[in-house]
């Protein structure tokens, strides 16, 4: 099963990064509708996985029969999915939306009086840095929401190469970006306490670093296509004219979100706190905008999938991990990252004995680094690529063209781990 799981992983890869043909496809055949659906479901990113996890059980069933399916799903924990599909859907609510645009809005207004740069620029510059730093305190799904959501009322082009940068950043700057505390990045949450690592050291060793290359990789955005920047993004602050909302409201998203961010880990506490969330929305629905709840979903079961067959990956990763040196750890786990999740990554590495202090920190910093170069690399960035793939051509994200993207900031995010 360890190697079904392993090759049904790997064409799942493969099937991810083909996506974009199958989209192809099921516009080549809109006029015959079976096939249109066909080649649309295949072509959707976020059920890709969960198509070879049927594929799995399909195997599993032939071989094991009921009993080796029924192994398999109950000894899967799904906190991060539901806890995923309720903050995702609670931050696309307009009250938190709307609070957050405020702080970005006095946020930015501040930088432009103080640097008198243009508007555009200072409100692009704090979207991109500040709200990833956001996520060492309110979670990293929950920051990437919220940016995204915001990127998406703001962007105006089309632009390919404006695009693609933008998501990279954007997903690099939030993989590192919750490395501030030891309690909001799963990637630092899946060692933390087994190599009892508090937060002042987590600060201390990757937090700062982390903080420099998000400031480098925002400014350098900024400055690659400071002469589009005006034309391609519509001004946050024209947009929160005239708005208002009821500070009761407000409060009571904001209590919300509080308590899903404390019973994170907690499926059972999630899921009822959703519903009275939801329950509320719904009595006061005046107030309130759609909630991505479909969004949400397909994320969820995007990241089931990937915790499904993840666990089948530790035969060959465990071994791999146990035999690099402290570099090549480093630049392994970047690599691997963009192929496994993060998360998985160190909790694999969590399970390896005798790993030094170095070796430990050089797994967790490749982790980090690597997170925003695949859709899987980090748990939120399908959340990000779910809101902001309307904005792309055929309103598809190509993993092809992220990948590329991504690799700058990457390596900026690498140098600053290396040489500080």
């Amino acid at each position: 099963m360890e190697k079904l799981g392993s090759l049904f992983f790997g064409l799942g890869l493969i099937h991810c990064f083909g996506a974009g043909f199958f989209q192809k496809l099921s516009r080549k055949y809109k006029h015959q509708a079976r096939l249109h659906q066909l080649f649309h479901i295949l072509g959707e990113v976020e059920l890709v996985f969960f198509i070879w996890v049927l594929v799995f059980f399909l195997c599993e069933f032939i071989l094991h029969g009921p009993a080796g399916i029924i192994s398999t799903v109950t000894g899967t924990s799904y906190v991060e999915p539901i806890f995923v599909f309720a903050i995702m859907a609670l931050c696309s609510s307009r009250p938190i939306l709307f609070i957050a645009e405020k702080a970005i809005a006095v946020c930015s207004r501040a930088i432009h009086r103080t640097t008198r740069f243009p508007e555009i620029f200072c409100e692009l510059f704090v979207i991109l840095f500040l709200t990833p730093l956001l996520g060492s305190l309110i979670t990293e799904p929950a920051a990437m929401t919220v940016a995204a959501l915001i990127l998406n009322r703001m962007l105006k082009s089309k632009d390919q190469g404006l695009l693609y940068m933008m998501l990279a950043v954007l997903f690099v700057n939030v993989s590192v970006g919750g490395s501030l505390t030891s309690f909001a990045a799963p990637p630092i949450l899946m060692v933390a306490k087994t190599w009892n690592w508090d937060t002042a050291f987590i600060f201390g060793h990757f937090g700062w670093k982390s903080t420099l290359a998000c400031f480098i990789n925002s400014i350098l955005f900024i400055f690659i296509f400071r002469s589009q920047l005006k034309e391609s993004f519509s001004k946050l602050i024209d947009i929160l004219k005239h708005q208002k909302l009821p500070i009761g409201i407000i409060a009571v998203h904001l209590i919300s979100l509080a308590l899903l961010i404390c019973f994170s880990h907690e499926q059972y506490k999630i899921i009822v706190s959703f519903a009275a969330f939801y329950l509320f929305v719904v009595l006061t629905q005046k107030y309130q905008s759609r909630l991505r709840l479909k969004e949400s979903l397909l994320v969820a079961i995007f990241l089931s999938s990937i915790l499904i067959l993840g666990p089948f990956q530790t035969w060959w990763l465990q071994p791999l991990l146990a035999k690099m040196s402290d570099t090549l750890l480093f630049w392994g786990a970047t690599g691997l990252t963009a192929v496994t999740d993060n998360a998985a990554l160190t909790y694999l590495g969590s399970q390896v004995s005798n790993l030094s202090e170095t070796a430990k920190i050089a797994l967790v910093e490749g982790a980090l680094a690597g997170g925003g170069l695949t859709l899987i690399a980090n748990a939120p960035n399908l959340t990000g690529a779910t809101l902001l793939q309307e904005k792309f051509p055929n309103q598809q994200i190509s993993s092809w063209h992220l990948l590329k993207s991504a690799l700058l900031p990457t390596l900026i995010v690498c140098v600053c781990y290396l040489l500080f």
